[in-house]
Order: structure tokens, then C-alpha cells, then sequence
């Protein structure tokens, strides 16, 4: 433990830009507990693959335990190490970017659930504690653990929603929790704001809409031209120079390389394409 400590330690100066995503993305509460999570598993992975490499190596491979050792400590502790901390640094952002895709989409319900709860009068942070209450919000859970902790411990709320908006991935809910918290300091009636962050948000996702169906026209217009006018030119092509082959080149492997690659690859490449685009303009 003292060990993890002390590489954590060492390791979050250079890492702690990474907290946002971390807190975000919902991997831990902390870049320290994230840090120490991921030095314990590496940690273990080194060990397991030591003792995993020296036995493979004598029994296997005929080296010698002095070899063995040495052979499994370098490989151990260079590229264990160097991989994990590569995917230590990517994973987050990646988990954060994926996660706002899923927040975005389920924003107009939480701001029509809040809306609902201040026409009634409430406060902001009454609101917002109701909101905990409720199922449809659990994929908020991680800006609503920090915000009901925060009132439970008696901070400003309006420096509670001002963190939670610099580390959620939703642009939407991070400029709603700005607002409520500008309406906290100012005493401002909320509900005319949240109504008009809403209003917005529906005229912003009505022209992501349009962008995303122009963007996937051009694809399946990329696609047809790939999966069904490539496989015909290269057919006529393959047909025209049957009777004069090419030493260079075989039309009949150019066509099998067309039919059952190039296809089936640009397929699922359009598949992909099509998913990353939709899953941004899910509601």
C-alpha cells in the first residue's frame, strides 16, 4: 500500500488535468482514487505476469532461470507499465465523451421534470434534491451524488453547481447548472430560464438532426458507389481482360479482393459511421 501511495504520489502533478474526465466519466470521485485503483491493477497484472512468463520460459522455450528471471522482470516492467499508462491517459476522455452522448440525449426530461417541480415554488435546491428522487435521473447520478453531498455538508450551492458544471460531459446540463447557479445569488425567479435553456436546447437538437440526416446521405451515397458500382466496374473490367491477361495484373483476384473485402470492410465501416452519427442526436 505504501507503494501505491507513493507512485500516486509521483504520478498526479502529470495527471491531474485528467480529473475532470475521470469525475465525469464516473470512474471514481477523485484522480487520486482513480490513480490508485489503476497502480493496484497494474501492480498485479506486473506480478501475474512474471509468474506466469518464468515457468513458459524454462519449460517451453529451454532457457535457463537466470535468463527466465531476467527476460520476464524486463518485459514485466517495461511494457506492462508503459501500456497501462497509455490507457490510463485514453480511457477516460473516451468513457467521458461516450457518457455525455447518453446525458445529451436524456436532458429534456430532466429539464422537464425540473420545470414541473419550480412551478410548484420550490427553490432551485429543493428542486434539484427532488430530482435525486426520481428513476429517470440515474443516469445523472454522478452530478447528483456531488450536489446533494455538497448541500448535505453545508457548501455554497452555487459554487456546488458551478463544479459540477465545469466536470459534466452534457454542454446542455452544464449551462443549466450555471444559470441555477446564477439564479441562486441573484434570487431570480428559475423556472423562465430553465424553460428558455430548454426551448434552446430543442432548437440546437432540431438542426443537429438536420446536419446528422445531410451527413448520413453522403455516407449511404458513398456506400452504394462502393458496395454496388465497384463490384459491377470491376466485373466489366475483369470480363474485357479475360482475353488479354495482364502479367501484372489478375482481374478475377481483383474482383474476389473487391467482393469479399472491400465490401464487407466499407459495410461495416458504414455501420460504424452511421452509429457514431445517430448517437448524437438521440433523445
Amino acid at each position: 500500500m505504501r507503494l501505491v501511495n507513493e507512485i500516486t504520489i509521483k504520478l498526479l502533478p502529470y495527471l491531474k488535468w485528467l480529473e475532470r474526465y475521470v469525475i465525469g466519466s464516473g470512474l471514481a470521485y477523485s484522480i487520486k482514487q482513480y490513480l490508485i485503483k489503476s497502480i493496484k491493477l497494474v501492480l498485479i497484472t506486473i506480478i501475474s505476469s512474471i509468474v506466469i512468463q518464468i515457468p513458459l520460459y524454462i519449460l517451453i522455450l529451454k532457457r535457463s532461470v537466470f535468463i527466465s528471471i531476467i527476460s520476464s522482470f524486463l518485459i514485466s516492467f517495461v511494457t506492462i507499465p508503459l501500456l497501462a499508462l497509455s490507457l490510463m491517459i485514453l480511457i477516460p476522455p473516451m468513457m467521458y465523451k461516450n457518457r455525455g452522448f447518453k446525458l445529451e440525449a436524456r436532458f429534456p426530461r430532466l429539464a422537464l421534470f425540473l420545470s414541473s417541480i419550480l412551478a410548484s415554488g420550490v427553490s432551485p435546491t429543493k428542486a434539484l434534491l427532488d430530482l435525486c428522487e426520481f428513476r429517470e435521473m440515474l443516469y445523472f447520478d454522478v452530478e447528483f451524488e456531488i450536489i446533494r453531498n455538497g448541500i448535505m455538508f453545508g457548501k455554497d450551492i452555487s459554487e456546488v453547481l458551478d463544479y459540477v458544471a465545469s466536470i459534466t460531459p452534457s454542454r446542455s446540463l452544464a449551462t443549466l447548472l450555471i444559470a441555477l447557479a446564477n439564479v441562486e445569488r441573484s434570487g431570480r425567479n428559475p423556472l423562465p430560464i430553465v424553460s428558455h435553456i430548454l426551448d434552446s436546447y430543442l432548437v440546437e437538437f432540431r438542426s443537429r438532426i438536420e446536419e446528422a440526416v445531410n451527413y448520413m446521405g453522403i455516407l449511404t451515397e458513398a456506400f452504394i458507389i462502393v458496395s454496388l458500382v465497384l463490384p459491377i466496374i470491376v466485373s466489366v473490367f475483369a470480363v474485357t481482360t479475360a482475353l488479354m491477361p495482364a502479367a501484372f495484373l489478375n482481374s478475377y483476384a481483383l474482383l474476389s479482393l473487391t467482393s469479399f473485402i472491400i465490401v464487407p470492410v466499407s459495410a461495416l465501416m458504414y455501420y460504424i459511421a452511421i452509429d457514431y452519427v445517430a448517437s448524437g442526436v438521440q433523445i
